[in-house]
């Protein structure tokens, strides 16, 4: 199930590739049903879309495998909330991935987002790879880029040991992230299912200090947790 799949593009992308039933939840009618276009066209049939809002509880308890959520529960009312609810739709063994805002990695994102709002948008805008990149020739990814990175109402930060301490109170045991919260290890991110270390305190304030420098960091900061729910 991917939570918050917007137009769906990674939901179809698992679909193809897999004969799993894909469940693709979303609150915004317009975007899923891009997704459904997408999927009656190409004649992609073991993919479901339900439009709601996750606080509606659309699900019953212990019915996926795999709960993916990207970039979306931090523009909740109630991140933590939200979070416990797609816990208890997990079964036993089954896997989260939940991608965040970092509260450290993001710190140029705020930055570019102070000057955008109070100060000048074309400094902010020169100043973000990401719109450099994508240029005004595409106005509408451009737009979207903008609303989400430095106009949305509602965006929280988090760090890989609070996300540590929402997987603990919910039966949750941590298998790998991305950046690697162990710093001074060998990654291979073709094995993120890949039980690891959680690397010591330091290693992890390290990790999230040095995105800031890299391209997590000029992407918006966003960062990775994967974990596995415990047989209970």
């Amino acid at each position: 199930c991917e939570v918050g799949c917007g137009t769906a593009q990674l939901s179809n992308y698992l679909a193809i590739n897999t004969n799993n039933q894909i469940f693709a939840l979303d609150i915004s009618e317009n975007s899923l049903n891009t997704g459904l276009n997408f999927s009656k066209k190409n004649e992609i049939l073991n993919i479901n879309y339900v439009c709601c809002d996750i606080f509606e509880k659309p699900f019953n308890k212990k019915v996926f495998d795999h709960i993916i959520s990207l970039g979306v529960l931090h523009h909740t009312k109630n991140p933590r909330e939200s979070f416990d609810i797609l816990c208890e739709n997990l079964k036993n063994n089954g896997y989260i991935i939940l991608g965040l805002y970092n509260s450290i990695g993001r710190i140029r994102t705020y930055f570019r987002a102070f000057i955008y709002k109070y100060f000048n948008k074309r400094i902010a805008e020169f100043l973000d790879p990401v719109l450099r990149k994508i240029t005004k020739n595409n106005p509408k990814k451009y737009n979207a880029w903008v609303k989400d990175q430095y106009l949305h109402p509602s965006e929280t930060g988090h760090t890989i040991d609070e996300i540590l301490d929402w997987f603990e109170k919910n039966n949750i045991e941590f298998i790998n992230s991305i950046p690697d919260s162990e710093i001074f290890s060998t990654y291979d991110y073709g094995k993120i299912f890949k039980k690891k270390s959680v690397g010591s305190y330091f290693e992890r304030i390290l990790s999230q200090f040095l995105m800031i420098f890299s391209r997590f960091g000029s992407e918006g900061g966003l960062f990775v947790m994967i974990g596995k729910k415990k047989s209970s």
